[in-house]
């Protein structure tokens, strides 16, 4: 079903029952038109009928299986933990729904390639949740660095650092390695996919040191070398399960300028900041807190169902690769295995 073809809205239902669902796609459906949330779907059926009852969902379904067996469903919003991500990715896309899945999409580039060939193989869409970049805050950074007020780019900086108390339970999925866990995973997949979002670079990652408990990173500094038709320039990724006070910043360095973000990451959570240094002076932003990155992410992904700009519209595929394979690559210079995430042959 595409959008263009009925008057019906885009049928969506929630495969995980978590904490995320609500702000990340409830309350972004009822500011959007033409999205109606149908069902949610968890393996312990009575969490998914209290979430039903409290966020007023009319199904729910004892499993995946189940909700991927309802031929009403048009799309699948996937919020479990990362190892489950690719293969769940890869069932709803095979039962023909168009899906948006939590970020990362997978645990490592294989299984990115693998999800992305399927999505073009059945012909449906599928949208990795870097909501961020939909915001029109990162759309400014990026239209500052390459349309050239702050001149050549020269170094891009990114931290994401939380507190380690915000996660109380040590079996918190971020800090289980069979279960595709670590900060990198969880917060520096952001950090990366900025500043591969606003240069249009794609990074080598030159080292990598993690502090690291049980093959999982509660914190890692990664120096990364970017490089393109464009130009070329150096990075720094920091991110954390262990600092002292939420840090949330991105800086970008050129030749005649700079351009400082205060939480670009998720601007309508806390206080947000756009400071840019150049020839011409100091110029401040803050942007509105009143409609969320969600919103507009879940825009572009009815859009993109819809078929607007049909094959100029960019569904990112290679973006979702180029990502997890910098992902790979910091692990791999931390002298960490890879995550590996459930089979999806």
């Amino acid at each position: 079903m595409t959008m263009s073809d009925s008057k019906e809205p885009l049928r969506l239902a929630i495969l995980g029952a978590g904490r995320i669902p609500p702000s990340a796609i409830i309350r972004p459906a009822r500011l959007v038109p033409g999205v109606e949330i149908m069902g949610v779907a968890s393996r312990r059926l009575s969490r998914a009928e209290k979430f039903a009852r409290k966020h007023k969902v009319p199904r729910v379904y004892a499993s995946g299986e189940e909700l991927l067996a309802d031929e009403e469903i048009d799309a699948v919003y996937i919020s479990l933990p990362n190892h489950l991500h690719a293969y769940w990715a890869t069932q709803a896309l095979r039962a023909g729904k168009h899906v948006l899945c939590e970020k990362p999409l997978a645990c490592n580039v294989i299984e990115a390639k693998a999800v992305v060939a399927e999505a073009k193989r059945s012909g449906r869409v599928l949208l990795e949740g870097y909501h961020y970049s939909f915001h029109p805050m990162a759309q400014r950074i990026r239209e500052i660095v390459r349309g050239g007020e702050i001149g050549t780019l020269e170094r891009m900086e990114t931290r994401l650092c939380l507190p380690a108390f915000l996660f109380i339970s040590s079996k918190d999925f971020r800090y289980q390695y069979e279960m595709g866990g670590g900060v990198t995973m969880d917060l520096g997949c952001y950090g990366i996919h900025l500043m591969r979002f606003v240069s249009g670079l794609e990074p080598e990652v030159v080292s990598a040191e993690a502090k690291v408990k049980n093959q999982v990173d509660l914190a890692m500094r990664a120096g990364l070398s970017f490089s393109g038709d464009s130009g070329s320039c150096l990075g720094q990724m920091d991110c954390s399960f262990s600092s002292f006070i939420p840090e949330f910043s991105a800086c970008f360095y050129g030749s005649r300028g700079t351009v400082k973000a205060i939480n670009p990451y998720a601007p309508q959570d806390m206080s947000n900041s756009l400071k840019v240094q150049n020839d011409k002076g100091t110029h401040e932003r803050k942007f509105s807190r009143e409609v969320s990155s969600f919103v507009y992410q879940l825009r572009y992904f009815v859009q993109a169902i819809e078929g607007v700009g049909e094959k100029s519209f960019d569904l990112r595929h290679d973006d979702i690769i180029g990502n997890m394979r910098a992902i790979d690559g910091i692990y791999e210079k931390a002298g960490l295995p890879k995550r590996e995430g459930k089979s999806i042959l």
